[in-house]
């Protein structure tokens, strides 16, 4: 049985690309890919070992590379890794099915398990992905330099310690909110950076605070939930720190930059590329012209023949 005879057979009903590389967000280094497989019916282990001996013949006839595939039955899908010399690519597909959405009792939870239905929260987790990812694409993917600015903010967190607690998605919701109450003039990739500095320095995480609803959640989940009290104040004093030195014009030692550009530098940089321009006069320009006032010289001879010779 091949992937055609799934898709006809009705057992497989599609796929969806997940996580930072299906947003486009991801930074270099990072060579992990999601995909999510969408079955009609609740997924069974025996499903996903006809799956996993189906790769094989597939992957031989797309590419001459050779491929690893991993079975994990717990997290209810495989990994298939490429490996080169020092360079791992890791491609994780998870089967989950929308039937597996809502909470069962303990009865038929024993038996999903007698059928070998595969593991419940891992696919409940798949389905939440999910959801996050069309969010990305309906409200935050628009919005003004926002692939820019959460790469820089990724980059912050993956840099500072004490912003290592927020996550990909704690930043994607922190970073709508900032551009979406942000007037238009306010919106340049520099001042939304420092909008979302001065969020955090505030005390939008402190205990006492609204904190961070999740939009993808039926029931009001404030994502910031896993942050300690410990972990709260560490972020906002580094937001802190990090606001007084946007304050004071270095921005480059918050982004982990050596030194700032000069500004002799830049400014050679475009007078060099600048493109001559021509001096003119707007005014002459576009002035308009005069009407004459001379008469033509026939009405000037006319007028000489007419008038009386003096005597």
């Amino acid at each position: 049985m091949n992937y055609d005879n799934l898709r006809t057979a009705g057992v497989i009903q599609g796929y969806q690309r997940v996580g930072d590389a299906s947003k486009g967000t991801n930074l270099s280094g990072n060579l992990h890919a999601e995909l999510i497989i969408i079955c009609t019916e609740k997924p069974t282990k025996d499903l996903l070992q006809k799956i996993i001996d189906m790769l094989p013949p597939i992957l031989a006839d797309v590419t001459k590379f050779s491929y690893q595939v991993t079975h994990q039955p717990d997290n209810a899908g495989f990994q298939v890794v490429y490996t080169e010399d020092e360079i791992n690519v890791c491609v994780t597909v998870t089967l989950t099915s929308l039937d597996m959405r809502e909470q069962i009792q303990e009865d038929e939870a024993k038996a999903d398990e007698s059928k070998g239905v595969l593991d419940r929260s891992s696919c409940q987790r798949a389905l939440y992905q999910m959801r996050r990812t069309k969010w990305f694409q309906g409200q935050a993917i628009n919005l003004p330099s926002y692939i820019l600015i959460i790469r820089v903010l990724k980059d912050i967190a993956r840099r500072v310690p004490a912003w290592t607690c927020m996550d990909s998605w704690m930043l994607e919701l922190l970073l709508q909110k900032v551009l979406s109450v942000s007037p238009a003039e306010y919106t340049r990739p520099g001042d939304t950076i420092r909008s979302v500095v001065a969020c955090i320095a505030s005390g939008f995480f402190l205990p006492g605070s609204p904190g961070l609803m999740d939009p993808c959640e039926k029931d009001k989940v404030d994502a910031s939930s896993q942050l300690t009290p410990q972990m709260r104040e560490d972020l906002t004093f580094s937001a802190q720190h990090a606001l007084r030195l946007i304050s004071f014009k270095q921005l480059h030692k918050v982004l982990g930059l050596e030194n700032a550009p000069k500004m002799q530098d830049l400014q050679e940089s475009v007078s060099h590329h600048r493109m001559p321009m021509r001096r003119f006069s707007l005014y002459r320009s576009w002035r308009p012209k005069r009407k004459s006032s001379s008469t033509p010289d026939s009405e000037k001879k006319q007028k000489v023949e007419d008038t009386p010779a003096e005597t």
